[in-house]
C-alpha cells in the first residue's frame, strides 16, 4: 500500500490531485474549530470536558467530524445535503416527475440537484434551529450548567442559523472542488473525505464511551435492587 502511495506521488497529475484533496481536508478541519459567532468557545470546551456519559448525540457528532458539539461554523456538516439527497431519491418512487427527470440525463440530473439544494437549505435551517435551541436551553450539555450562548437576542439567534447554513454551503462547495480538481466522485460521496478522517480519529473513544456507559434500564434495575436490600424484612 505504501508503495502504491509513493508511486502515486511520482505521477505529476495524481500528485497534484492528492495534494489538493489534502489541502481541502485541512481547510475543513480548520473550520471545524472556528466557533459560530455568539458561542462562548471556552465554555463549550469546559462543558465537553464535564460530559461523563456518551449519548446518541455523540454518535451524531461523529458524522460532523466533531464540529457539532463544538458549535463551530461547520457544525451541521454535510448531513443536511445527504438527507436531502436520500429524500429526493425516495421521492422518485412517489412522484413520477422526479423519475422522468432522472431518465432525461444530464439536464434532468441538474434539475434534481437544484431541488436537492433547495431541500438542503430547509433541512439545514431546521437542524441549525434545533441545535442552537438545545444549546440555549442547556440540553445540549446536560451535565454542564454554564451558558455556552450568552447573548439570547433574536438577532444573534438568526445570525447563528445563517452562519451554520453558510458553513454547510461551504462544505458542499469544497466537495465539488474535490470532484473537479481532486480525487473523488460527485458530492455527497466526494464530501466523505472531509468528514471521515475526523470521525475516524474520534470514533474509538466515542464508541467505547457510548457502549461502556450504563443504560437507563440497567441503572433502574440496580437502584431497585439496592432499595430491596435496604428495606427491612417484616
Amino acid at each position: 500500500m505504501l508503495g502504491a502511495f509513493a508511486q502515486a506521488f511520482r505521477t505529476p497529475d495524481l500528485r497534484r490531485k492528492l495534494l489538493f484533496t489534502l489541502f481541502i481536508m485541512a481547510v475543513f478541519r480548520l473550520g471545524s474549530f472556528i466557533p459560530t459567532p455568539g458561542v462562548d468557545s471556552k465554555a463549550v470546551q469546559r462543558c465537553m470536558a464535564q460530559e461523563s456519559q456518551a449519548s446518541l448525540l455523540d454518535l451524531v457528532n461523529l458524522f460532523s467530524g466533531g464540529a457539532l458539539l463544538q458549535l463551530s461554523i461547520f457544525a451541521l456538516g454535510i448531513m443536511p445535503y445527504i438527507t436531502a439527497s436520500i429524500i429526493i431519491q425516495l421521492l422518485r418512487v412517489v412522484i413520477p416527475r422526479f423519475d422522468d427527470l432522472h431518465k432525461e440525463g444530464q439536464t434532468g440530473q441538474a434539475k434534481l440537484t437544484q431541488y436537492t439544494r433547495y431541500l438542503t437549505i430547509f433541512l439545514g435551517i431546521l437542524q441549525a434551529t434545533t441545535t442552537i435551541s438545545l444549546a440555549r436551553s442547556g440540553q445540549l450539555f446536560q451535565a454542564c450548567s454554564e451558558d455556552v450562548i450568552r447573548d439570547r437576542s433574536v438577532m444573534t439567534f438568526i445570525m447563528m442559523i445563517i452562519v451554520m447554513m453558510a458553513g454547510t454551503g461551504v462544505i458542499m462547495w469544497l466537495g465539488e472542488l474535490i470532484t473537479e480538481r481532486g480525487i473523488g466522485p460527485a458530492c455527497p460521496s466526494s464530501c466523505s473525505p472531509l468528514v471521515r478522517p475526523a470521525s475516524g480519529a474520534r470514533s474509538p473513544l466515542s464508541w467505547r464511551s457510548f457502549f461502556s456507559s450504563p443504560s437507563p434500564s440497567s441503572t433502574l434495575s440496580r437502584r431497585s435492587a439496592a432499595s430491596r436490600c435496604s428495606t427491612p424484612s417484616g
